[in-house]
């Protein structure tokens, strides 16, 4: 009990748990926020590892000084068989321990995050190409636009607007070229051919940023709007 009474006298429990209280929220806030941001499950974990060093820090620093009148000063020993006193300096050194403690783990949790990748989640949609003719399609464009807007509704991925994407149709750029101008990781192109009621749809992703392609798919349906609408939604 003796410990623990000193532990009480120097407002470590009271500083761990209003700690504990601010890292929680923290946390609740990064898992919020960092994978929006592109962070991935490793910048949560680094938090937490941040976290727990600063722990140690408050609480060494509620053991060792105390918030007096005269300032922040060394806590002194507690005499033998001196009761302990019913008020001591005021609850502002919490605070300014929980700020000192705050500043470091930031410092500690920013240079965590600058070495943690941001996923690659970014992908452009290219005006889709129609085979055997020179000029823009009305059909290919809708096609291009059902995707683009099926692709907007998964919140893991940030598509890069219509707007912007229609300047490359029949660009010469390279999938490097246009992704780097356009700020994405990944390309999603396709041409759409029709004919004798059928329509054919051949997509390629390629992971722009390598010039590598990593995945390719056709379909081919009869040309009908439900077709058309179940094709948008297998390439989304």
């Amino acid at each position: 009990m003796r410990l623990f009474d000193e532990l009480k006298r120097r407002k470590v429990i009271r500083v761990a748990i209003a700690y504990l209280a601010l890292a929680w929220l923290l946390l609740q806030v990064a898992e919020t926020l960092l994978p929006a941001y592109g962070y991935t499950d490793a910048a949560i974990r680094n938090l937490v590892a941040v976290l727990a060093v600063g722990l140690v820090l408050a609480l060494v620093l509620a053991w060792v000084f105390d918030w007096t009148p005269q300032g922040v000063q060394k806590t002194a020993a507690m005499a033998a068989g001196t009761a302990q006193p019913a008020v001591r300096a005021p609850n502002a050194v919490i605070a300014m321990i929980i700020l000192v403690a705050a500043v470091a783990a930031a410092y500690l949790a920013y240079r965590s995050l600058a070495e943690v990748p941001r996923s690659q989640r970014t992908i452009a949609v290219l005006p889709f190409a129609t085979l055997g003719r020179d000029e823009a399609d009305v059909f290919t464009d809708g096609m291009h636009l059902g995707v683009l807007t099926r692709l907007s509704e998964i919140h893991e991925l940030d598509v890069i607007s219509r707007t912007s994407a229609m300047r490359f149709r029949g660009s010469d750029l390279s999938l490097p070229e246009i992704a780097d101008r356009l700020g994405a990781d990944w390309v999603l192109n396709a041409e759409v051919q029709k004919g004798n009621e059928q329509v054919l749809v051949s997509v390629r992703l390629a992971d722009a940023r390598r010039d590598r392609q990593v995945w390719a798919e056709n379909y081919q349906r009869t040309l009908t709007a439900t077709n058309l609408f179940q094709i948008q939604g297998e390439i989304a």
